[in-house]
């Protein structure tokens, strides 16, 4: 489920949507990637959405690594969960960044 809310971001004034995302909480991992010998560390949600079209996986991703283990103490598989996140598109794939945990 999503409902969309736009949001002006501090960040160079960019108003980017911001999603609410409801689903059941499957797992968070770390996650480190190297391009041209940059890393970059982040944090991925999974979360499993039922919809009229089937079975969905939704993957949100922070930069904020610590709240790895909130995440993990606080949900385990099969809990509902909810989250503010701004979404952008590519390549007709839509990419989810966690702005808030909503309880």
């Amino acid at each position: 489920m999503f409902d969309f809310i736009f949001v002006k971001l501090k960040y160079g004034g960019i108003i980017m949507p911001v999603v609410q995302i409801e689903g059941v909480f499957m797992g968070a991992s770390i996650i480190t990637k190297e391009f041209e010998g940059n890393k970059r560390t982040s944090l991925s949600i999974d979360l499993y959405q039922k919809n009229e079209n089937g079975n969905e996986t939704v993957k949100i991703s922070s930069k904020e690594v610590e709240l790895f283990q909130q995440i993990s103490e606080g949900y385990k598989l099969g809990t509902p969960f909810k989250c503010l996140a701004t979404v952008s598109a590519y390549k007709n794939n839509a990419y989810y960044n966690l702005q808030q945990i909503v309880k």
